[in-house]
């Protein structure tokens, strides 16, 4: 259980329906430090027999507060109090659900973690945790709706604590820090709830399945001052990294343009990854990482989109029919230094182009792939191709970033706000297709 603080302020208010004359009521305001020192205030549900309450004078050098409600229940202010004393303030610590205090660390393993979701699909749950562990922060909680599921964690982590919801462990766990990973439709939801009970929070990539949700996100963030990422640990893949490194020392001059693709012909499979309204669409699984990784070297700000989707030949022979992912998805994506983007995710390419992404430069291209990379270069002495391995991924580097940052000594890398730029182009991407227009940006 949580602790806060409770004030109690014994109020008299004038007559109203229930009441024949004035009353002296008891009025509960809840106070808790989050963030880094802020007071946030939480309220009590209204007395249905009250109309209104007089000033709150005393209370008025609480520079945070808001709108007070009155307690529905006198004997829960547990203050054994005169109840004719007014203009008097009471304090005791009462027993929240909701709310944590959050703390300064200082060091690592101050910080405790836990995940929402600890499905079997690719074993993230244990992945994240694993993750957390090398970082150097304490593992302690997980959630998962699914018993079984709770006990391969158990077995993965002995003493780790397992709940059957992320809200029974917003309730129960001593958690500062939470990685979601459920399905992407749930991200948004889950955050803000784990965030409104004062939690850090970092979801799966993607970081949600539209730009209002990410705005939304973002609000509860700054209104409960805690950290929000989500997890772009491929941002330190060795492609990318190296890429990034070679195109900024000048090897292909000025960037033009990206050209990021994935083909294959393949139907989607039955289950929630191939569901439009559960995952997002085609585009939001490898689609993320390839934005993600665009947006490491298009250094302008989006400024258009354009989408053209094709759908209805796989869907029919699946499980989700008419709300399965779109067969085939491209975006055309412009920035305000002139740079452009494109993207192609498609399950319909019986011709897949090689290579993920292709830069291509005012001096030559850059092919980014998995194992080497390959620059068809313009030099003096005339067109060069150089090749060679990508170097080593350093993902490690996310969890280190996000210690370092809750730490205090480093800047967050993957912001709200840097998570936000892929999904509003995959949203958008989807909207232009549907209204047959290209759509401007759309900034907070």
């Amino acid at each position: 259980m949580r602790s806060a603080w409770c004030v109690v302020r014994w109020e008299r208010v004038q007559g109203g329906a229930g009441l024949k004359s004035s009353a002296t009521v008891p009025v509960v305001i809840i106070l808790t430090v989050v963030g880094y020192g802020g007071l946030v205030l939480s309220t009590l549900s209204t007395l249905s027999t009250l109309s209104t309450l007089s000033t709150l004078s005393t209370l008025s050098t609480l520079s945070t507060l808001s709108t007070l409600s009155t307690l529905s229940d006198p004997h829960y202010a547990l203050q054994k109090t005169n109840p004719l004393q007014t203009n008097r303030i009471f304090y005791r610590k009462i027993e929240s659900t909701q709310m944590k205090k959050l703390r300064r660390f200082k060091k690592a393993s101050d910080i405790k973690c836990g995940v929402i979701g600890y499905g079997p699909s690719f074993m993230m749950g244990k992945h994240h945790l694993n993750g957390m562990t090398a970082a150097g922060m304490s593992i302690c909680a997980v959630a998962d709706i699914d018993a079984a599921r709770c006990k391969a964690a158990a077995t993965d982590f002995p003493g780790i604590e397992t709940y059957l919801s992320a809200a029974e462990m917003m309730a129960k766990s001593d958690v500062d820090l939470v990685t979601v990973i459920t399905p992407h439709n749930t991200h948004a939801e889950l955050a803000i709830q784990c965030m409104d009970a004062g939690r850090h929070v970092i979801t799966e990539k993607p970081f949600a399945i539209s730009t209002d949700e990410c705005d939304a996100m973002i609000a509860a963030r700054d209104r409960n001052k805690v950290m929000l990422s989500t997890y772009h640990n491929r941002h330190w893949d060795g492609w990318i990294i190296n890429a990034r490194k070679k195109i900024e020392s000048g090897m292909i001059g000025d960037i033009i343009r990206i050209d990021a693709h994935l083909g294959s012909y393949q139907k989607p499979k039955d289950w929630w990854r191939g569901s439009k309204s559960i995952s997002g669409g085609i585009m939001y699984d490898w689609g993320a990482h390839f934005i993600e990784y665009a947006l490491q070297l298009l250094k302008g700000r989006i400024v258009e989109i354009s989408g053209f989707m094709h759908r209805g030949y796989w869907g029919p022979s699946t499980a989700w029919k008419d709300d399965c992912i779109e067969d085939e998805a491209f975006s055309l994506v412009r920035f305000d230094d002139g740079t452009y983007l494109k993207l192609l995710i498609s399950n319909l390419d019986s011709n897949p182009k090689p290579g993920w992404l292709e830069v291509c430069g005012t001096t030559g291209n850059f092919i980014i792939q998995p194992s080497t990379w390959t620059a068809y270069c313009q030099e003096a002495s005339g067109p060069v191709v150089k090749e060679g391995p990508v170097g080593s991924d350093e993902t490690f580097r996310f969890y280190q970033n996000i210690v370092n940052h809750l730490l205090g000594k480093e800047d967050l890398v993957i912001t709200a706000e840097w998570a936000r730029r892929p999904i509003h182009i995959m949203d958008w991407t989807a909207r232009s297709a549907a209204a047959n227009r290209t759509l401007p940006a759309k900034y907070p």
